[in-house]
């Protein structure tokens, strides 16, 4: 991995969650000079963003032809999916070991506010991006809790550094249709449910189904969107 300052790691930060959450899109050029300018700083260090970019499968670096957000590559994404579905299996089980009322109200409070983007989603007119990465945002906070009061927090932060192009993978899925979008807010509620009723039996099924969902929602963001993909 490419060693960088606090600095050029507040820059790189902000570079990649612009390409995680399709601010900047795949095939977007990047320069270094204007990227430079815009955060008050030398074309150095940020060679080093750029490098470390092109290390997480995020950027591609052409030398004559310059540099551009990396188009989206599925490969790989299923073993990740695996991963994380055995990894979240086995932080579930130990927060259920621990979980208390206040666990459960919390997580109940960030599924009624998925249920209320929904039904924004649904207005005629709406901002769909805006409401995608705000539902984003919830999953991930979600998901944040869950690991949070497992105690398994720095697991979590383990697993969206190996990937950074799969947590670009993830927010796509919230670009797919309203239905799905819905499954998901229902998936939610049986992990909660899951949690509360300490059914580690039907919990491995949902957390399956939960992340594997994602490949299904793909394929109609792909046929929505061919030019983001290899």
């Amino acid at each position: 991995v490419i060693n960088m300052t606090k600095d050029s790691l507040a820059i790189y930060q902000s570079i990649s969650n612009d390409i995680i959450t399709m601010k900047l899109k795949p095939g977007d050029m990047l320069k270094e000079i204007e990227v430079a300018n815009k955060f008050n700083v030398s074309r150095t260090p940020i060679r080093d963003v750029f490098k470390r970019l092109e290390y997480d499968k995020l950027l591609d670096i052409h030398s004559q032809k310059g540099s551009f957000v990396s188009k989206i590559n599925l490969e790989g994404i299923t073993d990740m999916m695996y991963v994380r579905t055995q990894v979240e299996i086995s932080v579930i089980t130990e927060l259920i070991n621990v979980v208390n009322p206040g666990n459960i109200a919390t997580l109940q409070l960030i599924i009624d506010d998925q249920f209320r983007l929904l039904n924004m989603m649904r207005e005629p007119n709406c901002d769909i991006q805006a409401l995608s990465s705000k539902f984003y945002e919830l999953d991930n906070y979600f998901h944040e809790q869950i690991y949070s009061r497992a105690g398994k927090l720095s697991v979590l932060k383990q697993l969206n550094s190996i990937s950074p192009s799969f947590s670009r993978f993830r927010y796509l899925t919230f670009l797919r249709e309203e239905k799905q979008i819905e499954e998901l807010c229902y998936l939610h509620k049986k992990i909660l449910n899951c949690i509360e009723e300490k059914d580690l039996v039907t919990l491995k099924d949902v957390v399956y189904s939960h992340n594997f969902s994602g490949i299904i929602g793909i394929e109609k963001v792909r046929e929505k969107h061919p030019e983001f993909f290899e």
